[in-house]
């Protein structure tokens, strides 16, 4: 955690910023130390925008390859200065007793505006007592509000490591319901199971049933759990007249274990498509297809 304070710390002080955000946020951490006070802190935590503002951050090259080094998969460089104050001061917590830590952290929940919201769930994958937080996290899937699904759902290895299948299911879904890059949720590979790929096939159908596209990285916890719809689904992509949807069938089957799935890649698998894809991933077709249909 050391590591991670030092890291965050080192982000504000290079990212020039004001003097007296920094002068206010190092007497802030000294409070935090010599007297914690649960009332004082949140109003340290909601004033933090005022001193931090909403911008990109900018990462050095030293800093970059730093956070490369993390054993957890977080995206720090996507993160806004004011996301990066409020999370560094919640760091700052006492951590000797989880009872506490917690209850200030449902606390901040009940009372926090959007961009608070979406720094506590962004904070999720650094926070002690990780488990605590599984229940707050399936509430905070509820959400419609974009920043805050996405600061759960999107470049935040917290769900895979932690949510129940069934409130995994729901992300991975409701994040497609929502037009959300698939491909940015954290851990699909580790956490695709049966009944999604299944509901996937529903999804898919209804989708095509209503004259609509499906975003090719949808199809990207299916390959190991192919049924019988969704074999003829992949069946269906081959014979699309359009090269992505083509090329997601191939990437499909390539990565399933299945033997019909190897049988369907042979009978309908173009040879030159084929050596195309393997200069393809489920990230460059994903790109490609955004680029076309809608700027995320």
């Amino acid at each position: 955690m050391d590591k991670i304070n030092q890291f965050l710390q080192s982000i504000l002080t290079t990212n020039q910023v004001q003097p007296e955000s920094l002068a206010w946020i190092e007497e802030k951490v000294e409070e935090i130390k010599r007297d914690f006070r649960p009332n004082n802190f949140f109003m340290t935590f909601s004033a933090a925008s005022r001193f931090f503002g909403h911008q990109s951050i900018q990462l050095t090259q030293e800093q970059q390859a730093q956070m490369n080094t993390f054993d957890k998969q977080i995206s720090i460089q996507r993160w806004k200065m004011s996301q990066v104050a409020r999370i560094f001061l919640l760091l700052q917590i006492p951590q000797d007793d989880e009872n506490t830590f917690v209850e200030v952290l449902r606390q901040l929940w009940d009372t926090a505006d959007m961009e608070e919201a979406a720094a506590l769930y962004t904070a999720l994958p650094l926070l002690p007592f990780p488990e605590a937080f599984v229940q707050q996290t399936i509430e905070g899937l509820r959400t419609n509000i974009v920043p805050v699904f996405d600061a759960i759902a999107l470049h935040n290895p917290y769900p895979a490591q932690y949510l129940p299948e069934a409130a995994w299911n729901q992300l991975y879904l409701k994040a497609a319901f929502m037009g959300r890059r698939i491909y940015h949720i954290v851990g699909i590979e580790k956490r695709a199971n049966a009944q999604l790929a299944s509901t996937i096939s529903d999804f898919v159908h209804e989708r095509w049933a209503a004259g609509r596209t499906v975003p090719p990285d949808m199809w990207m916890a299916t390959p190991q759990y192919l049924n019988a719809p969704l074999l003829k689904d992949v069946k269906k992509l081959f014979k699309s007249n359009k090269a992505i949807e083509r090329a997601t069938a191939i990437l499909i089957c390539q990565e399933s274990k299945l033997p019909a799935a190897k049988k369907i890649l042979a009978n309908f698998g173009n040879s030159t498509e084929i050596m195309e894809s393997q200069e393809t991933s489920w990230e460059i077709i994903s790109n490609n297809w955004y680029a076309m249909y809608q700027t995320m």
